[in-house]
Protein backbone atom coordinates (compact mmCIF):
# COMPACT_ATOMS: atom_id res chain seq x y z
CA UNK A 1 0.00 0.00 0.00
CA UNK A 2 1.36 3.45 -0.93
CA UNK A 3 1.07 6.57 1.15
CA UNK A 4 -1.17 9.32 -0.16
CA UNK A 5 0.49 12.69 -0.77
CA UNK A 6 -0.48 15.52 1.57
CA UNK A 7 -3.24 17.82 0.32
CA UNK A 8 -1.33 21.01 1.17
CA UNK A 9 2.32 21.20 0.14
CA UNK A 10 3.02 24.79 1.16
CA UNK A 11 2.49 28.25 -0.28
CA UNK A 12 3.06 28.82 -3.98
CA UNK A 13 6.05 30.82 -5.18
CA UNK A 14 5.22 34.46 -5.99
CA UNK A 15 4.69 35.40 -9.62
CA UNK A 16 7.98 36.61 -11.09
CA UNK A 17 6.32 38.92 -13.64
CA UNK A 18 6.87 39.15 -17.35
CA UNK A 19 4.72 37.62 -20.04
CA UNK A 20 3.64 34.11 -18.98
CA UNK A 21 3.13 33.11 -22.62
CA UNK A 22 6.42 34.51 -23.97
CA UNK A 23 9.13 32.20 -25.26
CA UNK A 24 12.26 33.52 -23.62
CA UNK A 25 14.40 30.83 -25.28
CA UNK A 26 14.51 32.80 -28.55
CA UNK A 27 17.88 34.03 -29.69
CA UNK A 28 18.84 36.90 -31.96
CA UNK A 29 17.94 36.58 -35.63
CA UNK A 30 20.85 35.41 -37.79
CA UNK A 31 20.84 38.62 -39.87
CA UNK A 32 21.07 41.20 -37.07
CA UNK A 33 24.86 41.44 -37.30
CA UNK A 34 24.71 42.50 -40.97
CA UNK A 35 24.76 46.21 -41.89
CA UNK A 36 21.57 47.95 -43.06
CA UNK A 37 22.35 48.75 -46.69
CA UNK A 38 19.42 51.20 -46.92
CA UNK A 39 20.82 53.32 -44.06
CA UNK A 40 21.41 56.90 -45.19
CA UNK A 41 24.35 57.17 -42.81
CA UNK A 42 26.11 54.50 -44.85
CA UNK A 43 25.23 56.22 -48.13
CA UNK A 44 22.41 53.87 -49.02
CA UNK A 45 18.87 54.58 -50.16
CA UNK A 46 15.70 52.79 -51.12
CA UNK A 47 15.40 52.83 -54.91
CA UNK A 48 11.89 51.39 -55.21
CA UNK A 49 9.30 49.85 -52.93
CA UNK A 50 5.77 48.59 -53.42
CA UNK A 51 3.26 46.39 -51.68
CA UNK A 52 1.88 44.56 -54.71
CA UNK A 53 3.44 41.34 -53.50
CA UNK A 54 1.59 41.54 -50.18
CA UNK A 55 -1.88 42.73 -51.11
CA UNK A 56 -3.94 43.72 -54.10
CA UNK A 57 -4.57 47.39 -54.73
CA UNK A 58 -8.06 48.43 -53.69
Amino acid sequence: MTATPPAFTGPAQPYAGGDPYADYRATAHPFTHLPDLADRGLGGCVVAANDEFFAERE
